[in-house]
């Protein structure tokens, strides 16, 4: 893994761009046929019953339009599974697919005989996408204190870097709005956990800035446990985007180095996505906003496109950059 991470961001793209040409393109070549077959079943069908339903109609016999509605029923349901089992297998292709390249100096690095069974020798990333962080942990990382009405996710990733394991996966949080029908959301994107196995005396929160005002509850929580804003010297751009609050008496880059405030204002740049990062004790909690699903088929238009892994992949190499430096500094 290392030897990915270890690029710069144009270099490490360019990589990945090759990957994707070699390997995942023609994978996602395979699923685009299954798409079209579907499409072609679906019309295919739907002129049958339209065909079917004229003759019904034009024969003026009852019966034989309730008779014929028992095979409309039965091939819409089969048309509906096989569109769901499309779906459901398209993320686990393509998500082994972009793992297995991060992985790969994992792999080359690590030795076999180390593994108790063949899948752990050939990941240490591993993925299910029904899968998701339990609400506890959600709620223990002080980012989002209010209870929630509805919580679900999917898309679990656990594994390992360096001496740190690690857990992510999309969460879909939200709560009974007060002022009007239906739900407000909480959060929504890709929610991330760490435990380091060392823990330090001290918290640190960082959060949007422009998400001030619906992150009260949150600020004032941290306040009542000692917390303080603190201001970061170096990049001092930080400041300009994100809230920082500690508990803690020594200079925050004790704690968090200037590569993670880099990677952090860097990514948020780049995808202006918010970002919201918790360290508590030896907990290390990451979330990363995203108003739709990531790596979700489109049914009716291709999914050979390369911005549809691009934007998964650059999430996850943000949270393991993150991740080796607080392995390789804690």
């Amino acid at each position: 893994m290392a030897n990915i991470t270890q690029y710069e961001h144009h270099e490490r793209m360019d990589k990945f761009r090759i990957y994707y040409n070699e390997t995942i393109y023609p994978e996602l070549v395979i699923l685009e046929r299954e798409r079209r077959k579907l499409i072609l079943l679906m019309f295919g069908a739907l002129i049958i019953f339209l065909a079917l339903g004229y003759l019904a109609v034009e024969a003026h016999v009852p019966a034989l339009t309730l008779f014929l509605w028992v095979p409309v029923i039965a091939y819409g349901s089969y048309i509906g599974y096989r569109i769901g089992t499309f779906r459901d297998n398209f993320k686990p292709r393509v998500v082994d697919l972009i793992l297995d390249f991060i992985d790969e100096g994992q792999k080359r690095q690590e030795p076999r005989a180390v593994y108790k069974d063949m899948e752990a020798a050939r990941r240490r990333l591993r993925y299910d996408y029904k899968k998701y962080i339990p609400l506890e942990r959600f709620q223990k990382s002080g980012i989002f204190v209010e209870p929630p009405t509805i919580y679900k996710g999917e898309d679990y990733i656990e594994g390992s870097v360096g001496s740190a394991h690690f857990e992510m996966c999309e969460l879909d949080v939200r709560k009974l709005s007060y002022v009007r029908p239906g739900y407000e959301p909480i959060f929504r994107g890709v929610f991330f956990y760490s435990n380091f196995h060392r823990a330090l005396s001290s918290s640190v929160v960082i959060l949007p800035k422009g998400d001030r005002q619906f992150l009260m509850s949150t600020i004032k929580g941290i306040t009542k446990k000692g917390g303080r804003q603190v201001m970061i010297s170096d990049p001092i751009e930080f400041n300009d985007i994100f809230l920082v609050y500690t508990n803690s008496n020594a200079p925050i880059e004790k704690m968090l180095t200037k590569q993670t405030f880099d990677a952090i204002l860097n990514y948020q740049k780049t995808t202006d996505k918010e970002i919201y990062v918790s360290i508590v004790q030896s907990d290390i909690y990451l979330a990363v906003s995203n108003s739709k699903d990531i790596l979700e088929p489109r049914f009716l238009s291709s999914n050979v496109r390369f911005e549809l892994v691009k934007e998964f992949f650059e999430d996850l190499m943000l949270i393991i950059s993150i991740i080796e430096d607080f392995d390789l500094h804690y």
